[in-house]
């Protein structure tokens, strides 16, 4: 890369040397004369990386997300400038020294209520860039981050099954939403920082290249089962900023997903007053799930969700943007399952091809076929 085009941050990518697999080779240049040859686009998928890429990225220590409890998290901090000028110039470079034809960028984290609710962490992020964004916008962050941190140590217990509660869970957790406002407050502020840095990022590459398609890859905890996100951003928003936008819709990996991922989670935590049977059947209805569509319990593991989820899902997303981006289909297709010790989650042929139909029928514009992850 050029050392010019990071003047802004001071975060640096990994550096090449001959213990790496393609020290000596540049991927973006060879791959672009075949793939021309054949008619065919190269695009480029930005994915964020973690917390374990800290020492690989120069100083990405020091952009990480910050807890309720002043610890380092999961994941850099969408409102660091370093870190938002690293993700502009990472792409910047690339259009401004590669003929590339289009870009797919985004995130897959969730937000901090989240986090608390639906998986018992602790909420992220707590830095001064978030503290300063939200008391700009009047936003307390002293009372935001002591609702999240109360919270969370309600959420412990109930876990744990040493909660002494005399209201229901959910009750409990109203109260708290209830006397920290702030919570959801912050909770929002955190989904729009994620939605400038794609914003920002459409801008400047179409400001390199004008005809470059720069579309939004929208992870499956989003497109399917995060009711925080999909009411903080609508695809509405999104379509204002982007040439198409990419929900995943991995039929078949969503059924132990769900089981495991979502079901079994909020059952322990915020929805422990029910049991799963019944919290599947609240999530049905809270997602506006079509009776087509839902898997009973002991199946969802075994037969996975189907092409009627596809249908849903992309019908949904084409209906919310109206017409104003289009809407490519993400189908999976054996994609790995971590419950399996990472071996891919085979995709039933005539399934998968019921599925590429029905996204047709709900009026996407393209597939994407995600073998594994993309």
């Amino acid at each position: 890369h050029s050392e010019s085009a990071f003047k802004d941050t001071i975060l640096r990518h990994q550096q090449t040397d001959n213990s790496m697999e393609y020290f000596d080779r540049d991927l973006f240049e060879e791959i672009r004369k075949p793939a021309s040859d054949r008619g065919m686009k190269v695009y480029i998928r930005m994915l964020e990386a973690g917390a374990n890429r800290a020492p690989n990225i120069k100083n990405y220590d020091k952009v990480l997300v910050k807890d309720v409890y002043g610890n380092p998290g999961r994941g850099p901090c969408w409102n660091n400038p370093d870190y938002r000028n690293w993700i502009y110039a990472t792409m910047e470079d690339i259009f401004n020294n590669y003929e590339i034809d289009g870009l797919q960028y985004g995130a897959e984290r969730t937000g901090p209520l989240s986090q608390v609710w639906f998986r018992g962490e602790v909420p992220e992020c707590f830095c001064e860039h978030c503290r300063a964004r939200n008391s700009a916008l009047g936003i307390d962050p002293e009372r935001a981050r002591e609702g999240y941190q109360l919270m969370h140590e309600y959420m412990q217990k109930v876990a744990a099954g040493t909660d002494k509660r005399v209201d229901t869970v959910m009750v409990n957790l109203w109260k708290h939403l209830q006397k920290y406002h702030e919570i959801l407050a912050w909770n929002y502020q955190w989904f729009q920082a994620d939605e400038e840095i794609q914003q920002e990022l459409y801008k400047r590459v179409k400001k390199i290249k004008p005809d470059a398609l720069v579309g939004r890859h929208v992870d499956h905890q989003r497109s399917s089962w995060d009711i925080f996100y999909r009411s903080a951003v609508e695809y509405q928003q999104m379509a204002n900023y982007t040439d198409f936008i990419k929900p995943i819709l991995y039929h078949d990996i969503y059924g132990p997903r769900l089981r495991w991922w979502v079901i079994d989670r909020w059952q322990k935590l915020a929805f422990n007053d029910f049991d799963v049977e019944e919290t599947l059947s609240i999530f049905y209805d809270m997602m506006g799930y079509s009776p087509a569509a839902r898997v009973t319990l002991d199946r969802l593991e075994t037969q996975g969700m189907g092409p009627a989820y596809v249908y849903d899902e992309v019908k949904r997303c084409v209906d919310n943007v109206a017409g104003k981006t289009d809407v490519v289909a993400g189908i999976g297709i054996d994609v790995l399952w971590h419950g399996g010790g990472m071996q891919p989650y085979h995709s039933d042929p005539l399934r998968l091809q019921k599925a590429v139909y029905r996204a047709v029928e709900a009026g996407a514009n393209g597939l994407l076929a995600s073998r594994e992850y993309d």
